[in-house]
């Protein structure tokens, strides 16, 4: 006899979308007050290293604002590599 299982399913994109939604909510209450001076390479974007430091000492970028449009498994992948690097960052200063 086999135990029941649930099973829940998304779509692809809800999630994505769900992280979307959040950042954009949260992104609409902190950059009024919050504005950071980095550079920008000639097609607009933030001039970010492979590891995500910015031209602003303890400012980090990492997504579509430094690479462009990515696929989502490219942007999850460079924003772990940053993610690991603001770690060291934080627990060295």
């Amino acid at each position: 006899m086999q135990s029941p299982v649930t099973q829940i399913f998304f779509s692809l994109p809800t999630i994505p979308n769900a992280i979307y939604y959040f950042l954009k909510r949260f992104l609409a209450f902190t950059s009024r007050k919050i504005y950071f001076n980095v550079s920008k390479t000639h097609r607009g974007l933030v001039d970010a290293d492979e590891n995500g430091y910015t031209s602003s000492k303890g400012v980090f970028a990492a997504g579509d604002i430094v690479t462009g449009p990515k696929t989502f498994v490219e942007a999850v992948a460079f924003a772990k590599k940053v993610a690991d690097e603001i770690d060291k960052y934080c627990l060295k200063n």
